[in-house]
């Protein structure tokens, strides 16, 4: 079952895609937009989350300039928007809106309190620093996937690589088996 629910922030109130599970108690996945909003690859993405036995929020980051974004990659106009947007982005206050969604999650009627976390759509630089970041750190797993297309694993996406995709969901899956289950 998908649904939104209101995330409440002492900024104001957005609202967040919901899957839920068909068996609870169930741990709860956030997943972060990349430039598109919560669109339908996004939703796609919480959907297949639901089915492996997880609540999946993905939280509308761009509400503050314009709620409830939904693009794709497949016009330069989409292009184009999702970049104004992202130019436009204030990072601090996405990174307070994943804050905030994150006990909405942990508590949810049904939740197991355990929540992960999934985003997609960084930059090489970005990537670099993220894995050095990361280094060591035993709750977090970083694969690159060489020879694939930016958003490789964007369900209709442009660049979309089956079996790179089929790879990384796997991984996915995995780690978020190990540390929430």
């Amino acid at each position: 079952m998908n649904s939104t629910l209101d995330v409440n922030t002492p900024d104001g109130t957005f609202k967040a895609y919901i899957t839920r599970p068909a068996i609870l108690p169930a741990p709860a996945i956030v997943v972060v937009q990349e430039i598109f909003g919560v669109n339908a690859d996004l939703r796609d993405t919480c959907d297949e989350l639901a089915k492996q036995g997880y609540f999946a929020l993905s939280p509308d980051l761009f509400w503050r300039m314009e709620p409830g974004v939904d693009l794709s990659d497949q016009t330069e106009a989409e292009w184009k928007k999702g970049f104004a947007l992202y130019t436009a982005f204030d990072y601090p206050s996405g990174v307070s809106d994943i804050a905030a969604t994150l006990p909405v999650a942990r508590t949810l009627a049904g939740a197991s309190g355990k929540v992960g976390l999934m985003g997609y759509c960084i930059s090489k630089d970005a990537q670099r620093e993220i894995i050095a970041a990361l280094a060591g750190n035993e709750f977090a797993e970083v694969f690159t996937y060489p020879g694939c297309s930016h958003a490789f694993a964007r369900h209709r996406g442009i660049h979309f690589d089956k079996d790179a995709a089929r790879l990384a969901n796997r991984r996915t899956a995995d780690f978020f088996q190990r540390h929430l289950t």
